[in-house]
């Protein structure tokens, strides 16, 4: 018997399919689901990620760049503090988008179930947020 989609339990009885996004493409997808309130979950989830995904990309590659740019600066100018900001402010953006945008990869999803791989990915954020300022107040206490 397949496991919900939504939390993972083995009495997923019930299926439903949705046009929703898939890893970088969007397509119909096969959810199963307990209960009603996993499927509303599951709906809910769906229509937000359809809504948002395209912004979450977006971001992803505006903090890739980031990444990219500030250690070139940093050889650049020979400044210790742009590589630095440039590896905490790129990691406080990266946790925000993250935490505003818990999307998991689809074959975490389907091990872990939508909910646990959500939360995962919020705490994720949480810690990418905390590591960011980090490395900035340790940075400022170094100057």
């Amino acid at each position: 018997m397949p496991k919900c989609s939504y939390c993972n339990k083995d009495d997923a009885e019930n299926q439903m399919t949705l046009r929703t996004w898939v890893g970088s493409r969007q397509e119909n997808a096969l959810f199963y689901y307990c209960s009603e309130s996993c499927k509303n979950a599951i709906d809910e989830f769906s229509i937000y990620v359809n809504k948002n995904v395209k912004r979450f990309l977006y971001l992803i590659l505006i903090v890739i760049l980031a990444f990219i740019i500030f250690p070139l600066l940093a050889f650049v100018f020979k400044e210790k503090q742009i590589l630095f900001l440039g590896f905490s402010i790129p990691t406080f953006i990266l946790g925000i988008v993250i935490r505003k945008y818990p999307f998991a990869t689809p074959e975490t999803s389907n091990k872990w179930g939508l909910m646990r791989s959500i939360t995962v990915m919020k705490y994720i954020g949480i810690v990418l947020i905390t590591l960011g300022i980090l490395v900035t107040v340790l940075n400022l206490a170094l100057l």
